[in-house]
């Protein structure tokens, strides 16, 4: 069972601003790599474009409509730990990632969470930006980001279902490690772990951010 975060410590929760969070331009490809907070408006045809691709509710199980779709963002809108965020590759809107306090989730006690750990679900939503050299730039510009954005995190967690082999499959090519397998109600989840001295060791980015 989650302890009740002590009154004398802060939240930990924040207002994103509207406009850029992070920018990233990969010099091998010569793409340039953004993440800014999600709009409804301006987002959801392709957030629902996205959700009803076999092989996105292959796992993320959200192929609903477009108006139940919306009722899922207001509800995320309204809750302080987590933050939808659009990745856009060269302007072309692409990704999405659910960032989120691990301590005020569901996974919380099952990775004996901590304050200031955090974590991140993601989708890749055009294919044509689908593969390895863009997913594990992904992985690495999320946990980039998190970093910097609280120095006080030192974990970023992830619970991928434990079949996801196109997800998993990268692990080998970045700082996040494998800890267990364990049962959420819905899935069978892998539990993922990145370490901030760790991913700073393995990982080089020559990052920019507005």
């Amino acid at each position: 069972m989650l302890n009740s975060t002590p009154e004398t410590i802060e939240t930990p929760f924040k207002q994103y601003p509207d406009e850029l969070l992070y920018q990233y331009h990969d010099a091998e490809t010569e793409q340039t790599f953004e993440l800014r907070k999600l709009d409804i408006k301006q987002d959801l045809e392709r957030f629902h474009h996205w959700h009803n691709q076999q092989y996105v509710y292959e796992f993320w199980e959200l192929n609903q409509s477009k108006e139940e779709l919306k009722n899922y963002l207001v509800d995320l809108e309204s809750k302080d730990f987590i933050e939808p965020v659009i990745g856009s590759i060269n302007g072309t809107p692409c990704a999405y990632f659910e960032v989120y306090w691990a301590y005020y989730d569901r996974i919380a006690p099952y990775c004996d969470a901590t304050l200031f750990d955090r974590g991140y679900h993601l989708l890749i939503g055009e294919k044509q930006f689908l593969g390895q050299r863009n997913t594990m730039l992904w992985l690495n510009i999320v946990n980039d980001f998190i970093f910097k954005d609280e120095p006080r995190t030192e974990r970023i967690v992830g619970e991928p279902r434990a079949d996801n082999v196109a997800i998993l499959k990268y692990l080998d090519h970045t700082p996040f490690t494998k800890k267990k397998e364990f049962d959420f109600p819905h899935k069978r989840a892998a539990l993922l772990e990145c370490f901030r001295d760790t991913f700073y060791q393995e990982t080089i980015l020559n990052q920019v951010t507005p």
